[in-house]
């Protein structure tokens, strides 16, 4: 539940990066970024929407490529770490999904604001690192996110993963440390759903946990209709 994932990222604010970099070995944003400026080229320009934003890793490992960046995070500790790096642009307290799809009760072609008015996106990437873990079935992340895309744009995801054998026809279920994990094929039918096309899809240790490691899988995909 939201409230949950508020709390608990509200609790580890102050020391997040110390418990995350320092003694889980995360490396899920450098690697993204990689990714994307092997795709994007290093000399890419992009608008940014980093979901579940933290204290702002994602945005840093992008560098230069973010010529803009918006920030969403459900945790208001997180999103003041965030602020205090000065690499967002405007940062906003939110549930992924919630936030993607914008005010229910807005017209089809309505543009999409921000709680100001003022219009938002589309944005050239979506990134949602560490995001897929908090969320069951990835079809309303990755189908709200496909439509916040400018055409061309992309999407870059990380998921923790388990054997196949140990998914069922859904493709994913809480894993032994209360996270959700989503099998490859789950992975591929929902970003294929939303008209997303892969361009990257790894196999990679997203962290460790009590020093063993935790698979997963780097996605990167790109809208290519209009």
């Amino acid at each position: 539940p939201p409230a949950y994932v508020e709390t608990l990222f509200d609790q580890h604010a102050e020391a997040f990066e110390a418990i995350l970099v320092g003694g889980l070995g995360y490396r899920v944003p450098e690697a993204l970024a990689e990714r994307l400026a092997a795709l994007a080229g290093p000399d890419a320009r992009l608008s940014v929407l980093d979901l579940g934003c933290g204290t702002g890793l994602g945005v840093a490992a992008l560098g230069g490529m973010a010529a803009r960046a918006d920030g969403v995070d459900l945790s208001g500790g997180m999103l003041e770490a965030a602020a205090e790096t000065g690499l967002y642009d405007a940062l906003y307290q939110d549930e992924a999904v919630a936030f993607l799809e914008g005010d229910p009760d807005a017209a089809p072609d309505a543009p999409f604001l921000d709680a100001d008015g003022d219009p938002l996106g589309p944005w050239d990437l979506i990134l949602a690192a560490d995001v897929a873990p908090y969320l069951g079935d990835l079809g309303p992340l990755i189908g709200a996110a496909a439509h916040r895309l400018a055409p061309g744009g992309r999407l870059a995801l990380s998921v923790e993963t388990l054997p196949e054998a140990a998914f069922d026809v859904r493709g994913w279920r809480v894993g032994p440390h209360q996270r959700f994990h989503h099998s490859e094929g789950h992975l591929r039918a929902r970003l294929a759903a939303a008209g997303l096309a892969v361009e990257a899809l790894d196999p990679w240790t997203i962290r460790t946990n009590d020093g063993r490691p935790e698979p997963g899988w780097l996605a990167v995909a790109r809208r290519t209709s209009d």
